[in-house]
């Protein structure tokens, strides 16, 4: 996935679209619904993370409400820096409180913001954005794996004991040197990434048997490699045995 500013501002209206569309569904990660049975006018369950994240700024114009707002706060900085630099300055109006208008303001801005003192810190909120809604519109990461036969991406397959490429080649996944440096992941990606279920994992921190690194938008975030040791009580004891015979 590209980290370049301007191609993600034009994937980010596409992903918030998908994120309104979707909030008030049933999420597609193993979760029961809120109750047992349909009932008359009930409705689905609504993924609160994605209301806050899509929520707009209200009354008060780029207020930085929401994630739309953490781009409209972009925004905000870009013209009043603009509006300090002189009074011969010409600084452009806001553009329309939408996805589109804001992600396309800030992209025909580009030349100007990206010299200016912060512009690491726009562009660190941009990546931020994207990536938060990327999440939210469960956006699937590349695999980070290819066959070693025909460079194929692979997969790891549910219960983690082995990988399957697009071309159907297997292989005994190294478990240890393909996750145990993989990055925390939302509770969701974590389940898909290794077969599992998110009802599966909450039981676990119930018990006490795992923690989150961080919770962020209301999701847990985990280690993918803490995970699946707990799926695979075999290669727990592998790595145990091994780090015991270790100089």
């Amino acid at each position: 996935m590209t980290d370049d500013p301007l191609a993600l501002l034009r994937q980010i209206p596409e992903l918030a679209l998908e994120v309104e569309m979707t909030r008030d569904h049933p999420n597609p990660d193993g979760e029961q619904a809120f109750t047992s049975r349909p009932e008359t006018g009930s409705r689905p369950p609504t993924d609160l993370a994605a209301l806050h994240a899509t929520m707009p700024d209200g009354d008060a114009d780029y207020a930085g409400r929401g994630l739309r707002g953490t781009l409209g706060m972009c925004v905000r900085l870009v013209i009043e820096e603009m509006a300090d630099s002189g009074p011969t300055a010409e600084v452009p109006d806001y553009p329309s409180d939408t996805w589109s208008g804001i992600c396309g303001w800030l992209a025909s801005a580009h030349p100007a913001w990206s010299v200016m003192p912060w512009a690491d810190d726009i562009v660190h909120d941009i990546r931020q954005v994207h990536r938060d809604l990327s999440n939210l519109a469960r956006v699937q990461a590349e695999p980070s794996y290819r066959c070693r036969r025909c460079g194929d991406p692979m997969r790891l397959q549910p219960g983690g004991a082995w990988l399957l490429c697009d071309s159907g080649h297997t292989e005994t996944a190294d478990l240890e040197k393909q996750w145990r440096r993989r990055p925390a992941l939302p509770d969701y990606l974590a389940a898909a990434e290794l077969g599992l279920t998110v009802e599966r994992i909450r039981v676990w921190r119930s018990r006490g048997k795992i923690k989150p690194t961080k919770v962020e938008a209301g999701r847990p975030w985990y280690l993918p490699w803490d995970l699946l040791l707990l799926a695979n009580p075999g290669v727990a004891e592998a790595v145990r045995r091994a780090e015991a015979l270790a100089p």
